[in-house]
């Protein structure tokens, strides 16, 4: 459902691959009929308003991503992988961000009525990636034994955010991120440990 609950997407006929049909509804008109984005849809995102899905498709035995603007199906990259976080649509649907089937990190504009799609490659290896809740991407390209974290707002050139860093995650808020990087020198206890007596 749609954050307003005004627009509902749902699957239908389910084969024992876990392929299926999605279907767009109109929930403001209840004597609307429901419409049929695509078939052998294998999983699939939806904008907060539902103007846009995002989803992956079987076609020519690899699936590949597309998106649905409510009239046109846009199609982006084939041969995807069926794995946690391999594409992620930003809240607005104005954004995409996905691994290709090489495992590099690309981002795109949301393409509406279809046509070419400029796709930035942001980095050949990224094991974690996270795209806030405002449509900044945050994501991690490995350095040496750590990760350096970087930051893009699909305008401009990816910005460094830390160095050596071991982890990095999306705060509940949707929008800070949480990071820690790699100590320098030597932390002395007194940092680490708490009073509790005080």
């Amino acid at each position: 459902m749609a954050e307003e609950g005004d627009v509902a997407y749902y699957n239908v006929n389910v084969d024992a691959n876990g392929a299926f049909d999605l279907y767009r509804k109109n929930m403001k008109d209840a004597s609307a009929e429901a419409v049929l984005v695509d078939s052998d849809v294998y999983d699939y995102q939806i904008s907060k308003d539902g103007n846009v899905a995002a989803y992956l498709k079987m076609q020519d035995d690899a699936l590949r991503l597309y998106t649905f603007d409510g009239g046109s199906i846009t199609a982006y990259a084939r041969g995807i992988h069926l794995e946690d976080d391999v594409y992620k649509l930003s809240a607005d649907g104005r954004y995409l961000v996905f691994k290709d089937a090489y495992g590099m990190l690309c981002a795109a504009e949301v393409t509406t009525g279809g046509g070419e799609v400029d796709v930035a490659v942001l980095t050949d290896s990224c094991p974690l990636y996270e795209l806030s809740e405002d449509g900044t991407l945050y994501f991690v390209s490995k350095a040496d034994a750590y990760y350096n974290i970087y930051s893009y707002d699909f305008e401009n050139e990816p910005e460094l955010v830390a160095e050596n860093a071991q982890y990095m995650s999306l705060m509940p808020n949707g929008t800070d991120l949480l990071y820690g990087v790699k100590p320098t020198g030597v932390i002395p206890y007194s940092e680490l440990l708490e009073d509790d007596m005080a």
